[in-house]
């Protein structure tokens, strides 16, 4: 039997790239929906880790991937992956290393990235488990 998996997008317009989200599913499924979406050949492999997230890159590629192994991820889960997004997108372009002086450029893309996933799947903050 076939597990669910939910699929969505989120858009971040200053830097014109796309987020892939995949949740549910293996971990080696994730890498199969990120080499696809990522456009990379051959497909990126599992590195074995028993993670409850991941966070996928693909080097000169513009796009990102993050993946949840629950449809229903642990919100620490969903900031922990979204903070190592964030990370990456300023350090590809050269806005690294997190600093006094640049944490607010952190911070906002935190935030806007953070409220979209939630609007994406329709959780309220009153309705998350486990906080």
């Amino acid at each position: 039997m076939k597990r669910k998996v939910k699929h969505f997008e989120i858009y971040v317009p200053i830097y014109h790239l796309s987020i892939y989200v995949r949740l549910g599913g293996t971990t080696q499924e994730a890498y199969n929906y990120a080499s696809k979406k990522l456009d990379y050949s051959p497909p990126l492999q599992d590195d074995g880790s028993d993670a409850s997230g991941k966070f996928l890159a693909v080097t000169n590629r513009n796009d990102l991937c993050l993946w949840f192994k629950d449809l229903k991820p642990n919100i620490n889960y969903i900031v922990h992956e979204i903070f190592h997004t964030v990370c990456y997108i300023h350090q590809t372009r050269g806005i690294w290393p997190l600093t006094d002086s640049n944490e607010e450029v952190f911070a906002y893309l935190l935030g806007d990235i953070t409220r979209k996933f939630m609007e994406k799947v329709k959780w309220q903050v009153e309705n998350l488990e486990n906080l």
